[in-house]
């Protein structure tokens, strides 16, 4: 667990992701709540949203993580329609220059 908080600080991201996902396959009670913000952090709420549902499992009964993951599940549903969008603006530009 030491690495990933380490590599973090480094701004390793790609290792400091690698070694939270191993630390919480080795012990989820102790990095569970901590994976799904450093996803959400490097803005791959996908990849999150496997640790927000153990984050809302076991959370303390005065944390409410809900809100977490339908805003998580908002930003996934949005990437998908912004995607889906820039692919209809490239195909659009390329028939433009292709009739032009």
């Amino acid at each position: 667990m030491k690495s990933s908080y380490a590599k973090w600080g480094m701004k390793d991201d790609d290792e400091a992701l690698f070694y939270f996902s191993k630390a919480f396959r080795l012990n989820p009670t102790l990095i569970g709540r901590n994976t799904c913000l450093f996803f959400i952090h490097q803005d791959k709420p996908a990849d999150a949203m496997e640790y927000i549902d153990y984050a809302i499992a076991n959370a303390p009964a005065q944390l409410n993580l809900a809100p977490v993951k339908t805003y998580t599940s908002e930003v996934i549903r949005l990437q998908k329609a912004l995607a889906s969008h820039r692919l209809i603006c490239h195909f659009i530009h390329d028939r433009q220059a292709y009739t032009e």
